[in-house]
């Protein structure tokens, strides 16, 4: 049923007009970069780019020291410390996953402590960002983003198209036109994520879904393939990651028919999600117990996270559908 995968392509956006500034993006933009780059710097405790690794070695000095200025809180003195663990083991050569795992971790934490807001603010302006594009990367990207620039010529390693990623998203919901189903691109980052850095990678997270196993497959076998020939034709390299992945699970169809009629009852409007249970509700269907889900919707599409809101007027109405499915069940085991 659920087919999520991780697509990562060796391209990415062009940079984008700057956010409100804050003290927190500096810090997890240059976190995300030594999480990436360096150990493309150092391996088996050998320096193999000096330039590169004089410059991790600033970033990270530059994180320590702007972790110290951040407001006052309780927890600051511990990111402080890791912020310095962190340069230790750049200067001491670690090994990249160490300083990874580091780099990854207090970013994190960093976000907790000071609830940062990582998701847009506003409405991205596309115009805006098309102006920035001109000015700042077409003249190596290209007009179009196809890295065939006046000043790509010479360049090592030359600039990356940055088509793929962008015909991928649009070839998924395509394919799941064909297919059936839904397909969900929930998230597009870059790294190193520094607005005047060449990225180096774009990871794509695809969620897809259908109640038959033949139709998941396909949408699965198609997006792969469209993934590997935008790849080859824009000449960067593509790899899939799979996050988790469940056969369909379907519900009890005589328990879906009194949940249909109890969301009628309560609010005349019906919604069918082309999933079937997950999670614990999996496995209590794979264990033969009748099972259903109804959901109540959240606003702008966003769960399970920390702004995911619903309004309360969808919050009565729920519990007073899941009231009237409890009652026809009962009724109808009885």
């Amino acid at each position: 049923m659920l087919g999520p995968l991780i697509l990562a392509v060796g391209l990415a956006s062009g940079a984008g007009r700057a956010a409100e500034p804050d003290p927190f993006t500096p810090i997890l933009h240059a976190l995300d970069y030594l999480g990436v780059d360096y150990p493309g710097a150092v391996q088996n405790g050998k320096v193999l780019d000096q330039g590169e690794y004089d410059e991790q070695i600033e970033f990270a000095t530059g994180v320590r020291t702007m972790i110290a200025g951040l407001p006052a809180r309780p927890e600051r003195a511990a990111l402080e410390a890791s912020a310095a663990g962190l340069l230790a083991a750049i200067r001491d050569k670690r090994p990249g996953e160490e300083v990874a795992a580091i780099s990854g971790d207090l970013r994190r934490r960093i976000i907790d402590v000071y609830e940062v807001r990582v998701t847009p603010r506003q409405v991205p302006d596309l115009a805006a960002a098309a102006a920035d594009f001109t000015i700042h990367c077409a003249v190596c990207h290209g007009a179009i983003g196809r890295g065939d620039g006046p000043g790509a010529k010479g360049l090592t390693p030359p600039p990356a198209d940055l088509t793929a990623a962008g015909r991928m998203g649009e070839e998924v919901y395509r394919i799941t036109g064909k297919h059936g189903g839904v397909s969900t691109i929930g998230s597009c980052t870059t790294k190193p994520g520094i607005v005047t850095s060449v990225v180096e990678e774009c990871r794509i997270t695809l969620d897809q879904r259908h109640l038959d196993a033949a139709g998941l497959a396909s949408l699965f076998a198609d997006a792969r393939a469209a993934s590997e020939r935008f790849a080859a034709e824009a000449k960067v390299e593509v790899a899939w990651d799979r996050i988790w992945n469940i056969e369909p699970v379907h519900f009890d169809p005589h328990l879906l028919r009194l949940c249909d009629e109890s969301i009628q009852e309560t609010c005349g409007k019906l919604h069918r999600l082309p999933s079937g249970p997950l999670h614990d509700a999996a496995e209590v269907a794979r264990a033969g117990v009748p099972t259903v889900m109804m959901f109540v919707q959240s606003l702008h599409g966003i769960s399970h996270n920390k702004i995911e809101d619903t309004r309360e007027e969808h919050l009565e109405m729920c519990v007073q559908a899941f009231d009237r499915l409890a009652e026809k069940t009962l009724r109808a085991f009885a």
